[in-house]
């Protein structure tokens, strides 16, 4: 009787264990890679999202920067981290498209090293000139270099950066030929842009909009199909009829590739949610981000087709770092 009463026990506790429910996704925290500084655009957007995200998720979102080599550092370490859901990737077009057309390996292979789940906006660039140049409009701006080759010094964030590469773009479109001059960071070259030390750069709209009542800047053209909501003033590349010349940063949130099915849902879910946010919708507005959610397959094929464009960019201006 007792081997009886010692067998239904351990039955009935193998039973309770196999009926009790899994734990829900996310059980601890989660961590959300920003392969940017502390401070930039990219981070600013990033911690946003996050505590958002943090609320739909009902467990803390912790923002993990992880800057360098053009955000290859934080984009590779996403690549190598465990597919629980517990460690998300804040990505950029730098790290995720511009830089792997240009640089054999970068320690992670895209779009198959990841999960995508959803991307977050875009952001078009706008070209900024010194006010000593002398013009006041992007075809103005391409005669000029066109009549001086090499002498009108562009300013970039580093070499293979969106800026640099969308620089190159100009370059190939127009038949111009611009002196790069690679930064640390962008905010070097605002400064010496702001001083006269270069000629041009390529800036986003929150950065440049405060700086144009200096009266040291002007800025010839948004590199994107519409005008931008910060330079109401300033034509879009589209309708001075250079329709394709667009320059345009986009973010998104990735996970590790091997996202169980139902985890990838769950963060879909509440992304969704997140970016239905008025609230965020507009802090966004105001950063100079347009909301633009593409989730899953959406986005990954969003991410393949933006990276065959700066591949083939590449090899036309025979641009690559080893």
């Amino acid at each position: 009787m007792k081997k009886i009463l010692l067998f239904a026990s351990l039955q009935a506790a193998t039973c309770g264990a196999i009926a009790a429910p899994v734990a829900e996704y996310p059980a601890r925290s989660v961590r959300l890679v920003v392969p940017f500084a502390p401070g930039a655009l990219n981070d600013t957007i990033a911690r946003l999202v996050g505590t958002r995200l943090a609320s739909a998720l009902g467990r803390p979102v912790v923002v993990d920067n992880r800057p360098g080599a053009g955000s290859q550092i934080g984009t590779a370490a996403v690549a190598k981290a465990a597919p629980n859901g517990e460690t998300l990737l804040f990505g950029a077009a730098d790290g995720l498209t511009v830089l792997p057309a240009i640089k054999p390996s970068v320690g992670y292979t895209v779009p198959d090293s990841y999960s995508f789940i959803t991307r977050v906006g875009t952001g078009p660039f706008a070209l900024v000139v010194s006010n000593a140049l002398p013009v006041d409009s992007f075809d103005a701006f391409v005669r000029h270099a066109a009549a001086k080759p090499m002498e009108v010094r562009h300013g970039t964030p580093g070499n293979g950066s969106s800026t640099h590469m969308g620089a190159a773009l100009i370059e190939q479109e127009t038949g111009i030929q611009l002196t790069q001059v690679h930064y640390q960071g962008m905010a070097g070259a605002v400064n010496d842009l702001l001083a006269g030390h270069i000629d041009a750069a390529l800036v986003s709209p929150p950065t440049i909009a405060p700086l144009l009542k200096t009266g040291k800047v002007k800025v010839l053209a948004v590199m994107g199909p519409a005008r931008h909501k910060l330079l109401p003033g300033v034509p879009s590349i589209d309708e001075l009829g250079r329709k394709g010349l667009h320059v345009i940063g986009w973010w998104g949130v990735l996970a590790p590739a091997g996202l169980p099915a139902d985890v990838a849902e769950r963060l879909t879910k509440d992304m969704d949610t997140v970016l239905g946010d008025e609230a965020v919708r507009a802090q966004l507005s105001e950063r100079g981000i347009e909301v633009a959610p593409l989730s899953g397959p959406a986005f990954r094929q969003f991410v393949v087709e933006d990276l065959r464009k700066w591949k083939a960019l590449s090899q036309r201006a025979r641009i690559s770092l080893d």
